[in-house]
């Protein structure tokens, strides 16, 4: 009775893996969870140069490992990070448990409000920084810093393109508006 039990509880489990991988693979998938090294995020974080009390957004946040970095560089701010895939999420989430200034959020950052943002982070795809555009634009005139990673956005030229020194795999340049 007792084996029977455990079988069940590890069919149960391997099926809620299941589904949630099968949920990121399917429903998440338009962006791929690709990390950037530690050494490109604190290049490009050093030169933005965060003040204290800002509060900064990393869209599509992945791990957290931009919101940590930020934080250690910058420990009087306030980070907030959105994910949209789960399994993503959960790292950030653990990973950020000892930084009491960083805030992880599920959802979609589509419909989230970042109006409050001092500086934006995104390392996102193309068609998905396209359908926040709007929303930059607005928040470029009211001083909002925004950093797109290897994609910049269409209609907004940007006040300086860097080359990184600390190449990640798929980023070779950073765009500060």
């Amino acid at each position: 009775m007792m084996i029977a039990l455990i079988i069940l509880a590890l069919v149960g489990l391997l099926l809620c893996i299941t589904v949630v991988i099968g949920y990121d693979q399917i429903i998440v998938s338009k962006v791929p969870f690709k990390r950037l090294k530690r050494e490109t995020i604190r290049e490009v974080l050093n030169s933005l140069q965060i003040k204290p009390n800002s509060t900064v957004y990393d869209l599509g946040c992945g791990d957290g490992r931009v919101l940590i970095e930020a934080a250690k560089i910058q420990p009087k701010s306030t980070y907030i990070g959105i994910e949209k895939a789960i399994i993503p999420y959960v790292l950030a989430k653990y990973q950020t448990r000892h930084f009491t200034q960083i805030h992880i959020h599920l959802g979609d950052v589509r419909k989230c409000n970042f109006t409050d943002a001092t500086y934006i982070f995104v390392y996102l795809l193309p068609n998905l920084i396209d359908s926040l555009e709007l929303d930059f634009k607005k928040l470029i005139k009211r001083q909002t810093h925004i950093v797109a990673v290897e994609f910049p956005l269409k209609s907004i030229k940007p006040k300086k393109i860097y080359k990184l020194i600390h190449k990640s795999e798929f980023a070779s340049k950073w765009y500060q508006y």
